[in-house]
């Protein structure tokens, strides 16, 4: 290839890559932080400088400060002063209060911002705000029951990553990104243009079982989660047919088009791959949520409750130091383990109990009451299990 036509290639799809990654994606964090932040910002906050002396001032400076060092008392005078203060300056709750509201603390989606905070807005901002879209449920509660209906619990386990003990999907993702990172240099390389063929050929194969576990992970998560999983899970729809496309056009004899639908491919995988980190990382879908336990479970004996007000085969919540445990009276004997579920933080004191295990309330995880041991998913990893005696009466919990 001619080494004008491979910059003006390289160089293109690096344009067209920024173009497209932040026109669609995160255009309106950008934009919404010029225009957001200085109308809503702005005014929340060069509203408190301005005016402050009429507004805040008998908070923040106190009605001495005032009246001498900020207004004079030539100007006010006492008299005035306190007038002021005690028929028209508002409490100091009130004025937290609606200084509060201008800042934006009102109820917002989750893991986003606080509106007005123009400093706090990043690439995932878009993402956040996604997260908060209610409206999205109504497409993915049908998904999920028809997920949940055609996947038997024990194929379900082998998807999530049980054999494993962590996810399943990350681990198979690596094979259609790396032959896709693959075939995008092998596109500008003289000579390669039958690898590349093949590895994108790979990449859309490889990208069938990743795309199952994900489903399977998917229809196992908060609706929050669920939202931006949408999202992500269109853009790798796209992405795969786009490379379907590009594919079709090269074995067609347009390599031009072939290669410029690849580019188009991998930016749109690209952005799918950032959607899933931010699931990921942001959102902690598909961590281990149990991982803390053994930084905040005592080390020493620590009583959590008495034995006479734990009631029989009754999962209790309680607290052992900073850590929240639910307890469970078979008899004489006492069971411990972390209250928090390990695959999504679940309450397990709310769970059932039957057979010497107790489920997750929220999605159906199950783990054995002496030994913290998986006995069902969608966890991938066991329950932190907590020692337990009793002594005078008292139930005592330490770390294994």
């Amino acid at each position: 290839m001619p080494p004008s036509r491979f910059g003006a290639a390289w160089f293109g799809a690096a344009w067209f890559g920024a173009a497209w990654f932040g026109a669609a994606w995160f255009g309106a964090a950008w934009f919404g932080a010029a225009w957001f932040g200085a109308a809503r910002f702005g005014a929340a906050r060069f509203g408190a400088a301005r005016f402050g002396a009429a507004r805040f001032g008998a908070a923040r400076f106190g009605p001495a400060r005032l009246g001498s060092a900020r207004l004079g008392s030539a100007r006010l005078g006492p008299a005035r002063l306190r007038l002021v203060h005690t028929r028209t300056m508002p409490s100091r709750r009130k004025i937290r209060s609606s200084f509060t509201r201008s800042a934006g603390t009102s109820p917002r989606p989750f893991g986003a911002p606080r509106r007005g905070n123009a400093g706090g807005m990043n690439l995932s901002t878009p993402l956040d705000r996604i997260a908060g879209w209610s409206a999205l449920d109504a497409v993915a509660r049908p998904m999920r029951k028809a997920i949940q209906s055609v996947l038997p619990s024990g194929l379900a386990d082998v998807l999530h990553g049980r054999p494993l003990g962590h996810a399943l999907h990350p681990a198979l993702i690596e094979l259609p990104v790396g032959a896709w990172t693959s075939a995008a240099v092998l596109d500008f390389v003289p000579g390669q243009r039958r690898a590349a063929d093949l590895l994108i050929a790979v990449g859309c194969a490889g990208a069938l079982p990743a795309a199952v576990t994900g489903w399977a992970d998917w229809a196992a998560q908060r609706p929050e989660q669920q939202r931006v999983g949408l999202i992500h899970a269109t853009g790798n729809v796209t992405a795969v047919a786009l490379y379907v496309a590009s594919l079709v056009a090269r074995l067609r004899g347009d390599r031009r088009r072939g290669r410029l639908l690849g580019v188009v491919a991998y930016g749109v995988a690209g952005t799918a791959a950032f959607i899933g980190g931010h699931l990921a990382y942001r959102q902690a879908a598909g961590v281990n949520h149990a991982a803390a336990v053994p930084y905040l479970a005592p080390s020493d004996w620590t009583p959590v409750a008495l034995l006479a007000d734990l009631p029989e085969a009754t999962p209790v919540a309680a607290q052992a130091g900073q850590l929240a445990v639910v307890l469970y009276r078979d008899g004489a004997q006492v069971h411990a383990l972390a209250d928090r579920c390990a695959h999504l933080a679940g309450p397990l004191h709310e769970g059932t109990v039957s057979d010497g295990a107790v489920t997750c309330p929220w999605h159906g995880s199950r783990f054995d009451l002496a030994t913290g041991a998986l006995e069902s998913g969608p966890a991938t990893t066991a329950q932190p299990a907590l020692d337990t005696r009793v002594r005078d009466g008292r139930v005592e919990v330490r770390l294994g």
